[in-house]
């Protein structure tokens, strides 16, 4: 298996880990947020029994080697803050796609430019597993704190969807 044992990533005050079943009720209350639902589309958990089938879905989806999802927990090991992936993988052009989400109690200290600071190196070293040539990250056109956080990461716009009123922004590797 690609992702055996798990890649827990390490960062000064952040742990990123698997998703696990006892994050069921973080899960709900993160995905059923209305600050952080205004930005995404489609429908959010309608109750428990249902965070617990994505979390499901995430851990079958990381066996089968589809992506890697990691939840993000203030460190050394605490509650569930938010998560960050990288997925739609395309192994022929070594294209994948990022996305993540924070609980907005937790939003603007600093956490989710820590996690992109792990996850980016992970997406694009070429020992590591993935060895990306781009990353890609969809967001809402409003979503001015995302796509700021994703340009000072070096993500660069690629293009506008106006009928999803989304943007693609990306960014390659150094190579």
């Amino acid at each position: 298996m690609l992702f055996a044992p798990f890649p827990t990533l390490h960062g000064p005050k952040l742990v990123l880990r698997a998703l696990q079943e006892k994050d069921a009720a973080a899960i709900f209350e993160l995905q059923s947020d209305s600050n952080n639902r205004q930005y995404i589309q489609g429908p959010g958990p309608k109750d428990l029994g249902e965070s617990q089938q994505f979390i499901f879905n995430i851990q079958q989806g990381i066996q089968e080697e589809k992506w890697i999802f990691w939840a993000l927990s203030p460190a050394p090991q605490g509650e569930l803050i938010g998560t960050i992936c990288i997925w739609n993988w395309n192994r022929e052009l070594n294209v994948a796609e990022m996305g993540f989400e924070l609980h907005p109690n937790w939003q603007k200290k600093g956490y989710m430019q820590q996690a992109l600071d792990l996850v980016i190196p992970f997406a694009f070293a070429p020992f590591q597993q993935m060895q990306l040539k781009k990353l890609e990250a969809y967001t809402h056109q409003e979503n001015t704190n995302a796509i700021r956080l994703l340009e000072r990461n070096g993500f660069h716009l690629q293009r506008r969807l106006p009928s999803e009123n989304s943007v693609i922004l990306e960014r390659r590797s150094q190579e």
